[in-house]
């Protein structure tokens, strides 16, 4: 998000957002740490030890990060008018930018075939769901916000519970008759932009609490309870469980989740914070962070090899390397990202602003 979106009604930053904001880019880096084919750990645990439980409760804590990422985006966006083509056309810099030097930095170590591709490159510059998913939303803003305001507030919930049946709770239960792409596709998306466009316009400030604080805290364990049944359900019950749910409980758009991610934007949107500019540069970082530790030919070596997250899969310290690889990559990854902004600021940006075509905005 652009700095002047990210601002309330009264013109000031939400530090609650902003804070939330980097929580969720450390909830992305534990799941990659958990996932098989980056860090690895709940592809190599079994069921029965400490660290499988462990890795699945901080799988389910942090499988909402990516709806958190919407909600703030959405609710700032749902309060303006404009697509700025400079906002687009700096993420698609900033993708290519990243794609080569991962690219680069792979064929140095020999993470990549020896040859490269044209297969290659666009797998290295393009292989982001997110960011290509919410440059569509952002694409598409306006037309959404144009609807939002031409309906009451009764129609805007009702659509909300459409959007919600049919998006998230069918796909959660059921998908023989509907292909459910798991919440990584633009449904989700527009779900949780309906959610915090109707947050913004009718529900601002209200502080419910002891209301909140359980039901979030109620909805994830509930979800990993459903996560966790395969280890502890026989029979029938078992069967039961397998015909309704099939293992979706860490999809995005699982019914839990949506609702998990909704109660802790509200939870921290309402926090009564002061400004603090730490919390807002650092933040500032969580794009980059993403797109930078999560190339495809760089993970598994960043977490595996640069942090050794094979050498804790058994470990009684296994949290602790845990935060200390959060941490880590995060610093690492917002270096570089200070880098190429020094870099861009005295050769590309320049070049940007002096094209007339690249500077334009557009509304519905």
């Amino acid at each position: 998000m652009s700095e002047s979106l990210q601002r309330n009604a009264g013109g000031q930053r939400n530090t609650g957002l902003d804070l939330l904001r980097l929580l969720a880019i450390c909830m992305v880096i534990v799941l990659h740490y958990n996932y098989f084919r980056m860090g690895g750990l709940l592809g190599a645990v079994a069921p029965k030890e400490t660290n499988y439980y462990l890795g699945q409760t901080t799988e389910t804590f942090s499988i909402i990060a990516c709806n958190l990422f919407v909600l703030i985006s959405a609710y700032y966006l749902s309060a303006a008018n404009r697509v700025k083509v400079r906002k687009v056309v700096d993420i698609g810099l900033m993708l290519v930018f990243y794609g080569l030097l991962c690219l680069a930095v792979a064929y140095a170590f020999g993470l990549a075939p020896t040859e490269a591709t044209g297969s290659d490159l666009m797998k290295s510059i393009l292989n982001r769901w997110f960011v290509v998913t919410y440059v569509i939303l952002y694409l598409i803003f306006p037309f959404l916000n144009r609807v939002i305001r031409t309906i009451s507030r009764r129609k805007h919930l009702y659509l909300i519970w459409l959007a919600f049946i049919f998006f998230s709770v069918w796909p959660s239960v059921y998908t023989k008759v509907t292909v459910s792409d798991k919440g990584y596709g633009i449904t989700n998306f527009i779900l949780l932009y309906l959610i915090a466009a109707y947050i913004r316009r009718y529900a601002d400030g209200r502080k419910r609490w002891g209301v909140l604080i359980p039901a979030y805290l109620g909805s994830v364990a509930l979800t990993l309870l459903i996560q966790l049944y395969p280890s502890y359900a026989e029979g029938s019950f078992r069967d039961f469980m397998d015909f309704v749910f099939m293992g979706k409980a860490l999809n995005y758009n699982f019914f839990l989740n949506v609702v998990s991610s909704v109660l802790l934007f509200l939870i921290f949107k309402n926090l009564s914070l002061r400004q603090s500019r730490a919390v807002t540069k650092l933040q500032g970082f969580s794009l980059s962070v993403y797109v930078i530790h999560e190339n495809i030919f760089l993970r598994q070596w960043l977490y595996r090899v640069v942090f050794r997250s094979t050498e804790y899969y058994h470990s009684p310290v296994m949290l602790a390397h845990l935060a200390v690889t959060v941490l880590g990559i995060f610093v690492l990854c917002a270096a570089v990202e200070t880098l190429r902004r020094l870099l861009f600021r005295y050769t590309v940006d320049p070049l940007i602003s002096r094209v007339h075509w690249m500077n334009l905005t557009y509304t519905a």
